[in-house]
């Protein structure tokens, strides 16, 4: 037996925030979109396209899977599409998506009887029916991990830095520092700070700001919560200023990124 002290499968992680089955139509087309999730779509028929910031178009027709990954600037429309699509993150241990590294659209056959299998048991509520469709998923992120090549090695994090990790991404905060961090850890500042720095060559008021705006874009693409909440929720001390960092950091204020983000209209066809 080979122990590796906690990574192995358990360094990813795939979350799905968003998943469905819908048939659009003209009114489903945006620019400029650029989500913190990527996107998978299935499609039975119909015709459309993804067309990316750079880089080729690519046709979408019935009968092939379409793979948008994280971070990808793109536009898309339809004359007519019947899909299924989910929103999906797969993270690695220090909450990255892995797919941020694909700079293009993934394309792959997908046939008609096995989009009718997934769709039969898309929203089951048994658990074979469930492991049916999470099997689909990391079938298919699997393939599109060879197709992306992502050979990178796989960090290895201590313990300390690990643990530092995992409060943060819980409950990502701007207020998060590292005197507060390394009293709920019962370590020293000093080496908290060295420790983290080492091993992930990032500081650590560095990685809280990255997670904290990666949450804000998360939250503003599910549109579930307002802007005040939002800023509450990631530790500001108000919106205005929380609606400068973020403008600063993406270069588009909360409100514009809200709309200009396909979050909701993927339920709604728009």
């Amino acid at each position: 037996m080979v122990e590796t002290d906690g990574m192995s499968l358990n360094g990813l992680s795939v979350s799905v925030s968003l998943q469905g089955c819908i048939v659009l139509g003209e009114k489903w087309k945006k620019e400029g979109v650029n989500d913190p999730f990527s996107r998978l779509y299935f499609v039975k028929e119909g015709s459309g396209y993804l067309r990316p910031s750079e880089g080729e178009e690519t046709a979408m027709q019935g009968g092939y899977l379409y793979f948008v990954p994280a971070g990808l600037t793109f536009s898309y429309g339809c004359t007519h599409l019947e899909k299924i699509y989910f929103h999906v993150n797969v993270a690695a241990e220090d909450g990255s998506d892995i797919f941020t590294q694909a700079k293009r659209i993934g394309v792959l056959p997908f046939s008609a009887e096995r989009y009718e299998a997934l769709r039969g048991r898309l929203f089951s509520t048994d658990y074979a029916g469930i492991l049916y469709v999470k099997g689909v998923l990391d079938s298919v992120l699997s393939e599109f991990g060879e197709m992306y090549s992502l050979k990178r090695e796989v960090p290895r994090y201590g313990k300390l830095v690990r643990a530092a990790m995992q409060i943060i991404l819980q409950n990502p905060r701007i207020d998060w520092h590292a005197k507060k961090l390394s009293a709920e850890l019962f370590v020293s500042e000093s080496n908290l700070r060295k420790s983290f720095k080492r091993e992930t060559g990032t500081g650590l008021h560095e990685y809280v700001e990255k997670q904290v705006f990666i949450k804000a874009k998360k939250l503003l693409a599910g549109n579930t919560f307002t802007i005040d909440e939002i800023s509450d929720a990631l530790g500001f001390c108000d919106r205005f200023y929380f609606s400068r960092r973020f403008a600063a950091v993406f270069g588009v204020t909360p409100v514009l990124y809200r709309k200009n983000s396909s979050y909701g209209g993927e339920k709604e066809g728009v």
